[in-house]
Protein backbone atom coordinates (compact mmCIF):
# COMPACT_ATOMS: atom_id res chain seq x y z
CA UNK A 1 0.00 0.00 0.00
CA UNK A 2 2.57 2.28 1.01
CA UNK A 3 4.54 1.20 -2.17
CA UNK A 4 1.27 1.94 -4.94
CA UNK A 5 1.01 5.33 -2.44
CA UNK A 6 4.75 6.20 -3.63
CA UNK A 7 4.37 5.44 -6.80
CA UNK A 8 1.06 7.81 -6.89
CA UNK A 9 3.21 10.39 -5.58
CA UNK A 10 6.04 10.18 -7.87
CA UNK A 11 3.61 10.15 -10.90
CA UNK A 12 2.40 13.14 -9.52
CA UNK A 13 5.44 14.97 -8.76
CA UNK A 14 6.58 13.67 -12.51
CA UNK A 15 3.31 15.34 -13.86
CA UNK A 16 4.37 18.39 -12.00
CA UNK A 17 8.10 18.43 -13.20
CA UNK A 18 7.00 18.18 -16.97
CA UNK A 19 4.46 21.45 -16.04
CA UNK A 20 6.77 23.31 -14.90
CA UNK A 21 9.20 22.47 -17.73
CA UNK A 22 6.17 23.07 -19.95
CA UNK A 23 5.81 26.75 -18.70
CA UNK A 24 9.49 27.32 -18.74
CA UNK A 25 9.63 26.60 -22.10
CA UNK A 26 6.23 28.57 -23.00
CA UNK A 27 7.90 31.82 -21.12
CA UNK A 28 11.59 31.12 -23.00
CA UNK A 29 9.67 31.39 -26.22
CA UNK A 30 7.60 34.23 -25.58
CA UNK A 31 11.05 36.07 -23.90
CA UNK A 32 12.73 34.71 -27.69
CA UNK A 33 10.30 37.34 -29.93
CA UNK A 34 10.73 39.84 -27.61
CA UNK A 35 13.62 40.12 -28.01
CA UNK A 36 13.86 39.43 -31.62
CA UNK A 37 11.75 42.13 -31.66
CA UNK A 38 13.19 44.59 -29.71
CA UNK A 39 16.76 43.81 -31.08
CA UNK A 40 15.42 44.23 -34.97
CA UNK A 41 14.62 47.98 -34.06
CA UNK A 42 17.79 48.43 -32.21
CA UNK A 43 19.48 47.00 -34.85
CA UNK A 44 17.64 49.12 -37.70
CA UNK A 45 17.73 52.35 -35.54
CA UNK A 46 21.51 52.40 -35.33
CA UNK A 47 21.71 51.51 -39.08
CA UNK A 48 19.47 54.88 -39.41
CA UNK A 49 21.56 57.06 -37.39
CA UNK A 50 24.69 55.76 -39.21
CA UNK A 51 23.50 56.71 -42.48
CA UNK A 52 22.09 60.20 -40.99
CA UNK A 53 25.71 61.22 -40.17
CA UNK A 54 26.62 60.79 -43.82
CA UNK A 55 23.53 62.46 -45.07
CA UNK A 56 25.12 65.18 -42.62
CA UNK A 57 28.60 64.80 -44.21
CA UNK A 58 26.26 65.05 -47.57
CA UNK A 59 24.94 67.88 -47.20
CA UNK A 60 27.58 70.32 -46.73
CA UNK A 61 29.15 69.30 -49.68
CA UNK A 62 31.61 66.80 -48.34
CA UNK A 63 30.43 64.02 -51.27
CA UNK A 64 30.41 64.51 -55.02
CA UNK A 65 27.74 63.03 -57.27
CA UNK A 66 28.34 59.41 -56.82
CA UNK A 67 28.79 59.72 -52.86
CA UNK A 68 25.29 61.31 -52.81
CA UNK A 69 23.46 59.20 -54.85
CA UNK A 70 24.61 56.23 -52.99
CA UNK A 71 22.83 57.91 -49.60
CA UNK A 72 19.92 57.84 -51.73
CA UNK A 73 20.10 54.69 -52.35
CA UNK A 74 21.19 53.39 -49.11
CA UNK A 75 17.98 55.57 -47.51
CA UNK A 76 15.40 53.34 -49.90
CA UNK A 77 17.05 50.01 -48.52
CA UNK A 78 17.04 51.45 -45.09
CA UNK A 79 13.21 51.92 -45.57
CA UNK A 80 12.83 48.60 -47.17
CA UNK A 81 14.18 46.64 -43.77
CA UNK A 82 11.62 48.88 -41.74
CA UNK A 83 9.24 46.02 -43.12
CA UNK A 84 11.27 43.31 -42.24
CA UNK A 85 11.35 44.56 -38.53
CA UNK A 86 7.85 45.06 -38.51
CA UNK A 87 7.62 41.22 -39.29
CA UNK A 88 9.83 40.27 -36.55
CA UNK A 89 7.38 42.70 -34.22
CA UNK A 90 4.65 41.17 -35.29
CA UNK A 91 5.83 37.88 -34.87
CA UNK A 92 6.03 38.66 -31.44
CA UNK A 93 2.62 39.94 -31.37
CA UNK A 94 1.46 36.58 -32.58
CA UNK A 95 3.31 34.35 -30.04
CA UNK A 96 1.71 36.89 -27.00
CA UNK A 97 -2.03 37.12 -28.53
CA UNK A 98 -4.83 35.09 -26.49
CA UNK A 99 -2.12 33.09 -24.44
CA UNK A 100 -2.31 33.66 -20.43
CA UNK A 101 0.72 32.52 -19.79
CA UNK A 102 2.35 35.71 -22.07
CA UNK A 103 0.14 37.80 -19.92
CA UNK A 104 3.15 39.41 -18.10
CA UNK A 105 5.41 39.69 -20.82
CA UNK A 106 3.01 41.11 -23.02
CA UNK A 107 3.36 45.06 -22.06
CA UNK A 108 6.82 44.58 -22.91
CA UNK A 109 6.63 45.51 -26.42
CA UNK A 110 3.04 47.38 -26.49
CA UNK A 111 4.71 50.56 -27.36
CA UNK A 112 6.92 49.06 -30.28
CA UNK A 113 4.54 49.48 -33.32
CA UNK A 114 4.28 53.29 -32.23
CA UNK A 115 8.17 53.48 -32.34
CA UNK A 116 8.55 51.60 -35.16
CA UNK A 117 5.76 53.75 -36.53
CA UNK A 118 7.79 56.51 -35.75
CA UNK A 119 10.90 55.36 -37.38
CA UNK A 120 9.51 54.66 -40.39
CA UNK A 121 8.80 58.28 -41.03
CA UNK A 122 12.03 59.13 -40.05
CA UNK A 123 13.40 57.37 -42.68
CA UNK A 124 11.12 58.73 -45.27
CA UNK A 125 11.76 62.02 -44.48
CA UNK A 126 15.53 61.13 -44.64
CA UNK A 127 14.81 59.66 -48.00
CA UNK A 128 13.49 62.75 -48.58
CA UNK A 129 16.23 65.46 -48.18
CA UNK A 130 18.75 62.99 -50.06
CA UNK A 131 16.26 62.77 -52.79
CA UNK A 132 17.04 67.11 -52.17
CA UNK A 133 20.20 66.78 -52.61
CA UNK A 134 20.65 64.57 -55.57
CA UNK A 135 17.02 66.65 -57.71
CA UNK A 136 19.24 69.74 -58.77
CA UNK A 137 20.56 70.43 -61.85
CA UNK A 138 23.69 71.93 -60.75
CA UNK A 139 26.31 69.97 -58.59
CA UNK A 140 25.40 69.87 -54.63
CA UNK A 141 28.71 70.83 -53.68
CA UNK A 142 28.15 74.29 -55.31
CA UNK A 143 24.96 75.56 -54.48
CA UNK A 144 26.28 74.25 -50.24
CA UNK A 145 30.09 75.97 -50.99
CA UNK A 146 31.03 78.17 -48.17
CA UNK A 147 27.14 78.76 -47.14
CA UNK A 148 26.84 78.60 -43.23
CA UNK A 149 23.21 77.08 -43.26
CA UNK A 150 24.84 74.05 -44.91
CA UNK A 151 26.16 73.93 -41.71
CA UNK A 152 23.41 74.59 -39.29
CA UNK A 153 21.39 71.69 -41.33
CA UNK A 154 24.68 69.19 -41.18
CA UNK A 155 24.68 69.87 -37.21
CA UNK A 156 21.08 69.29 -36.75
CA UNK A 157 21.16 65.80 -38.80
CA UNK A 158 24.38 65.06 -36.51
CA UNK A 159 22.23 65.93 -33.44
CA UNK A 160 19.30 63.56 -34.84
CA UNK A 161 21.83 60.97 -35.44
CA UNK A 162 23.39 61.16 -31.97
CA UNK A 163 19.64 60.80 -30.63
CA UNK A 164 18.83 57.67 -32.63
CA UNK A 165 22.03 55.86 -31.33
CA UNK A 166 21.00 56.61 -27.88
CA UNK A 167 17.30 54.93 -28.76
CA UNK A 168 19.28 52.21 -30.52
CA UNK A 169 21.76 51.28 -27.32
CA UNK A 170 18.37 52.07 -25.40
CA UNK A 171 16.50 49.16 -26.64
CA UNK A 172 19.24 46.78 -27.36
CA UNK A 173 20.14 46.80 -23.73
CA UNK A 174 16.63 46.87 -22.58
CA UNK A 175 16.49 44.39 -18.91
CA UNK A 176 13.52 42.48 -17.84
CA UNK A 177 15.62 42.00 -13.94
CA UNK A 178 14.59 44.14 -10.88
CA UNK A 179 17.88 43.73 -9.15
CA UNK A 180 19.42 46.45 -7.80
CA UNK A 181 22.21 46.80 -10.11
CA UNK A 182 19.76 46.83 -12.91
CA UNK A 183 17.79 49.76 -10.75
CA UNK A 184 20.81 51.38 -11.02
CA UNK A 185 21.67 51.17 -14.57
CA UNK A 186 17.55 52.53 -15.19
CA UNK A 187 18.70 55.35 -12.90
CA UNK A 188 21.74 55.61 -14.92
CA UNK A 189 19.70 55.39 -17.94
CA UNK A 190 16.91 57.50 -17.03
CA UNK A 191 19.63 60.47 -16.18
CA UNK A 192 20.78 59.77 -19.73
CA UNK A 193 17.26 60.36 -21.38
CA UNK A 194 17.01 63.77 -20.01
CA UNK A 195 20.51 64.76 -21.33
CA UNK A 196 18.86 63.37 -24.90
CA UNK A 197 15.81 65.40 -24.36
CA UNK A 198 17.77 68.68 -23.78
CA UNK A 199 19.15 67.88 -26.65
CA UNK A 200 16.41 67.19 -28.76
CA UNK A 201 15.19 70.86 -27.44
CA UNK A 202 17.98 72.53 -28.37
CA UNK A 203 17.95 71.07 -31.45
CA UNK A 204 14.35 72.20 -31.90
CA UNK A 205 15.56 75.40 -30.93
CA UNK A 206 18.15 76.00 -33.80
CA UNK A 207 15.23 74.57 -36.14
CA UNK A 208 13.17 77.51 -34.94
CA UNK A 209 15.58 80.05 -35.49
CA UNK A 210 16.41 78.62 -39.19
CA UNK A 211 12.70 79.02 -40.28
CA UNK A 212 12.46 82.19 -38.84
CA UNK A 213 15.50 83.79 -40.82
CA UNK A 214 14.08 81.86 -43.92
CA UNK A 215 10.55 83.35 -43.44
CA UNK A 216 11.86 86.75 -43.37
CA UNK A 217 14.30 85.84 -46.12
CA UNK A 218 17.34 86.84 -43.67
CA UNK A 219 19.46 84.45 -45.81
CA UNK A 220 19.00 85.22 -49.25
CA UNK A 221 22.23 87.57 -49.16
CA UNK A 222 23.92 84.44 -47.80
CA UNK A 223 23.35 82.43 -50.18
CA UNK A 224 25.14 81.33 -52.73
CA UNK A 225 25.91 83.18 -56.72
CA UNK A 226 25.90 81.53 -59.62
CA UNK A 227 28.64 82.78 -62.40
CA UNK A 228 26.60 84.12 -65.30
CA UNK A 229 23.60 85.25 -65.83
CA UNK A 230 22.33 82.35 -67.35
CA UNK A 231 22.38 80.40 -63.86
CA UNK A 232 20.46 77.03 -63.79
CA UNK A 233 19.67 78.14 -60.33
CA UNK A 234 18.11 81.10 -58.89
CA UNK A 235 17.91 82.46 -55.44
CA UNK A 236 14.40 81.57 -55.18
CA UNK A 237 15.04 78.02 -55.96
CA UNK A 238 17.30 77.46 -53.56
CA UNK A 239 15.42 79.13 -50.89
CA UNK A 240 12.66 76.82 -51.52
CA UNK A 241 15.21 73.81 -51.28
CA UNK A 242 16.26 74.76 -48.12
CA UNK A 243 12.75 74.96 -46.94
CA UNK A 244 11.89 71.48 -48.14
CA UNK A 245 14.63 70.37 -46.09
CA UNK A 246 13.71 72.17 -42.81
CA UNK A 247 10.19 70.88 -43.50
CA UNK A 248 11.63 67.44 -43.61
CA UNK A 249 14.29 68.14 -40.34
CA UNK A 250 10.89 69.72 -38.29
CA UNK A 251 9.51 66.31 -38.95
CA UNK A 252 12.13 64.06 -38.07
CA UNK A 253 12.34 66.17 -34.67
CA UNK A 254 8.78 65.82 -33.92
CA UNK A 255 8.65 62.01 -34.61
CA UNK A 256 12.23 61.78 -32.20
CA UNK A 257 9.80 63.36 -29.40
CA UNK A 258 7.28 61.19 -30.00
CA UNK A 259 9.55 57.76 -29.55
CA UNK A 260 10.92 59.53 -26.50
CA UNK A 261 8.07 60.36 -24.85
CA UNK A 262 6.75 56.00 -25.38
CA UNK A 263 10.13 54.54 -24.69
CA UNK A 264 10.44 52.50 -21.92
CA UNK A 265 12.28 53.82 -19.05
CA UNK A 266 14.68 50.85 -19.36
Amino acid sequence: MEQLQIREAAGKGGKLCLKIGEVECKCSLHTFYITRARESIAELTSQIAEATTKLADTITGGMNGNGNHAIYERMQELEQQVDATEQALSLGFDSLRLNPWARSVRSQIADYPEVLTAINRIVRQLRRIAYTVNDVPVPWRVIVHEQEWAQVDAQLLRSISGILAWIAHSLSTFSTTTSAQDNNAVHANLERKEQVRATLDTAFQQLISCEEALLHNEIADDLVSMQGEDSPLSKGHILSLRGAILTDLRRILQELSEILAVLPPR
